[in-house]
Parts: structure tokens; C-alpha cells; sequence
């Protein structure tokens, strides 16, 4: 009867969705982060010398501030910085491995302490933390960070390096993922300053079930409430395959599962909305929301009697909810009350 079950479950769909906004722009956008209702946008000045980068993700603290990375091979993984409501920016931090080293994940745990995800060099994944907001940067020698089967890890939507409760958690290629655990700090070191903590993080190195075996195929974000993981991914040269896009874990990263109802394709992002309960992951060919912590996940519809869009479920790179953007210009807002009683 398992089989006849899980067809069932995937047969069931929640129409609530999201209302496409107009972005004043054509280009792909690869990064959100939601800081106020979000009404009206507007095009940021690209930074000097940066008119050809690859920007994936984006820190903002306020209005006014706010960090972007760009990723790419060398010196093409930059982090800037604008205090003016991106009128202008100013370059904070390079790749330092230059012509090798390319940037995955920024990942900030307040306004001023900081994470940085980069590819490995010289058989090592790169990290890097800040305590004053990204102005300054330092190099983390974390031990036990060899590559991945597959390689390093994926900057589709910035959401492949999470700091969670125990410390940095990342996933990669193959569906590789390490669990960092902060040891103990000295008495005298401040606990929340990266900077003289995160050298004594011991990674846990574990195979979780996203991705499957091709070379394009891995984990792709990560997010967690409370000791909740949720993992998502796929393979995004085949986006409309169901298999290996989800696994849930509820003990902190240190056991996962498979999800027993995929979502439908690979998915980029995931994050959870605390006010329904429901977990919410997205991609190229479809939007999936889950309520029992990411073991069963069912499709979320457009609802046209709402005026959404036959398409506002699909075509999208990242979630900063209430937000979601993607190719060509791409942004919608999730309706409010769109998840009540999902």
C-alpha cells in the first residue's frame, strides 16, 4: 500500500502563490533579502569595475546598508559594500587565492558578525568571518574541508552555507554535507566573535540523499528553525527530475532522512514561514511547501481566481520570503494569508 500512498500525497496540491511585481529590470536575479514591505524597486548602481560580475548574494542590515558578493573564478568573487541605499558601494574584500578560489555563500548571524563560503583551494574549502560588519575580513583555517566528490559547493541562491545552532553547516556537490562543531572557546575569548572562535570548529563530513551521482546534481541550500534542517537540490541540468531534492533532519544536522514525498524537481531555495509552519522550496519548474518539517512536501499552485499568474510558480533562483526572485527581471510577493490553513 506505500506506493499507492505516495501517489496519492503527490496528487495533493495548495493553491496559494505568489504576485509577480514589476522590477524595473531585465537582468537574472540569483539573490534577495527581504528588510521592509518591498513596495516599489528600483535599479542599485552597479559598483565601478564591477559592470561584468556575477552577483549571487546580498546581506542587507537596513535601508541604507547593505553587502553584495559576486562569484566567479580569481578575483571575480568580490564583496561590496553601500551605506547610501546602494547609491555607491566601496570593494570591502577580493578572493585572496586569485587566479584560483570562487565564492558560494555569505551568511550573516547579526549585524556585524559574518560568514564566508568559497570552493576549495589547495584541496581545502575556503572560509572567512567578519565582526564589524564586513568592512574587514579574516581567514579561517578550518581543518578537515577536503573537497567533495563532485567538487565544492553551489552559489545558485546563497543558501549553501547556514550557521546554525552548533556552528557553520555546508552542503556541495553529491549531497556532501559538513557539520561544524564549535569546541569550547577560552574563557577569555568572547563566545560570539568569529574571529577568535571559528578556528576551533571540528567538521563532521556526511553524505545526505540530494543530489544524486551526476556532476551538476548536490545540495543547493540549507535552512534550519531550531534543531529542524531542511535540505533541498536536485539536479539542475535535469530540473524536472523528482528524485534526491529534499532530506529533513531534526536532531541539528546530525541525522538526516530522505524526505518520503520529493519535491516535484530541483529546487535552489528553501526557507520556512514561522507564522503557518510551512516550509516553502522553489526552482526552475515549480514551487513545494511542506508543514510536517520537510517529510512530505505537495506542489503550491497558482490560484487564478486570486489573479496569480498561470506561471507564478515557477522560474525562480531565491526566497527571502515574502519575496522570491528570477530570470529576466523576475520578483513576486507571496500573498498575505496565502499559507493560512496549508
Amino acid at each position: 500500500m506505500r506506493p499507492l500512498l505516495a501517489l496519492s500525497l503527490l496528487a495533493v496540491t495548495a493553491h496559494a502563490q505568489f504576485t509577480l511585481q514589476k522590477s524595473n529590470t531585465t537582468a537574472s536575479l540569483r539573490g534577495v533579502e527581504s528588510v521592509d514591505g518591498g513596495a516599489n524597486w528600483q535599479q542599485c548602481v552597479v559598483p565601478s569595475g564591477a559592470e561584468k560580475l556575477d552577483f549571487r548574494a546580498v546581506q542587507a542590515f537596513d535601508a541604507q546598508t547593505a553587502l553584495v558578493m559576486s562569484v566567479g573564478n580569481g578575483d571575480s568573487s568580490r564583496i561590496y559594500r553601500t551605506d547610501d541605499g546602494c547609491k555607491t558601494w566601496k570593494q570591502v574584500y577580493a578572493n585572496p587565492d586569485a587566479p584560483g578560489g570562487f565564492f558560494d555563500a555569505l551568511y550573516f548571524t547579526s549585524r556585524s558578525e559574518g560568514w564566508l563560503l568559497g570552493d576549495p583551494v589547495n584541496g581545502s574549502f575556503f572560509m572567512a568571518t567578519t565582526h564589524d560588519g564586513g568592512l574587514s575580513w579574516m581567514r579561517v583555517p578550518v581543518p578537515a574541508l577536503e573537497p567533495t566528490e563532485k567538487g565544492g559547493a553551489f552559489a545558485a541562491s546563497n543558501q549553501s552555507l547556514l550557521i546554525a545552532n552548533t556552528g557553520p553547516v555546508f552542503g556541495g556537490g553529491g549531497g556532501i554535507l559538513f557539520r561544524g562543531e564549535l569546541e569550547r572557546c577560552p574563557d577569555t575569548v568572547q563566545y560570539n566573535d568569529p574571529s577568535s572562535c571559528a578556528t576551533r570548529i571540528l567538521f563532521r563530513k556526511m553524505k545526505v540523499d540530494v543530489g544524486g551521482a551526476a556532476a551538476a546534481a548536490g545540495i543547493f541550500a540549507i535552512h534550519n528553525e531550531g534543531k529542524t534542517m531542511v535540505a533541498v537540490g536536485g539536479d539542475y541540468m535535469h530540473p524536472d527530475v523528482a528524485a534526491y531534492t529534499a532530506a529533513f533532519s531534526v536532531n541539528d544536522g546530525m541525522g538526516w532522512q530522505p524526505a518520503e514525498t520529493m519535491p516535484h524537481g530541483y529546487r535552489s531555495t528553501v526557507v520556512y514561514n514561522a507564522a503557518t509552519k510551512t516550509w516553502i522550496a522553489t526552482g526552475p519548474t515549480g514551487t513545494d511547501i511542506s508543514t510536517d518539517n520537510g517529510r512530505h512536501w505537495k506542489p503550491l499552485r497558482p490560484d487564478t481566481t486570486k489573479g496569480d499568474a498561470v506561471d507564478a510558480d515557477r522560474n525562480w533562483n531565491a526566497l527571502s520570503l515574502p519575496f522570491v526572485v528570477g530570470p529576466k527581471g523576475r520578483i513576486g510577493k507571496l500573498r498575505d494569508g496565502a499559507l493560512a490553513g496549508k
